[in-house]
């Protein structure tokens, strides 16, 4: 059984390139099929990979970050076991994150794992302020203040850029429960 893992965060916060960055790690498919999407450089439809990770399938849903597109993210996010939540750390949390973050505390409030993306972009003596105000947010809405939050930047993916983020997502697989009734 599959887990469905929601990679989610507001418009241009690097959602499609870490989900591509880990797809690589894993050597799998493609994203953003829309044919509009690689001429505006950003995911109009959701985008869907798998890889492995401790024996499990993990289904990516790379989800789109523009405000009109909100209901596809919420159809999608029916079916998350868990998220990841991209925010770019020169900006911090933004509408769309916090909409998603929202369907999180909806969908799978105590599986949510956040990169704090374009790090790069903040001195680094602002990434524990920045965390700080990013716990802050989660446990007004509900969702566990003890949630990862892994900085990083995606500017040059290496491997051992993405090493901590792979370690947190493998700590995170869980067996998902299914109603199977049929009902």
């Amino acid at each position: 059984m599959s887990l469905n893992v929601g990679i989610l965060g507001h418009v241009d916060s690097g959602k499609t390139t870490l989900t591509r960055a880990i797809a690589e790690m894993a050597s799998t498919a493609a994203f953003d099929k829309h044919a509009e999407s690689g001429g505006r450089r950003n995911t109009l439809d959701l985008g869907f990979s798998s890889l492995i990770v401790s024996g499990r399938r993990l289904a990516l849903i790379d989800c789109p970050g523009h405000a009109g597109l909100i209901r596809a993210v919420l159809a999608a996010s029916t079916v998350f076991d868990m998220a990841i939540v991209v925010v770019d750390a020169s900006s911090g949390i933004q509408p769309q994150t916090a909409e998603h973050l929202l369907l999180c505390s909806i969908f799978c409030p105590k599986r949510v794992i956040l990169v704090l993306n374009k790090t790069d972009l903040v001195n680094e003596s602002e990434i524990p302020n920045i965390t700080k105000k990013i716990r802050k947010a989660l446990a007004a809405i509900g969702i566990a203040e003890d949630s990862p939050i892994v900085p990083l930047s995606l500017l040059n993916v290496k491997d051992d850029t993405l090493y901590e983020l792979m370690q947190v997502l493998e700590k995170s697989v869980f067996e998902p429960q299914r109603e199977n009734s049929g009902r």
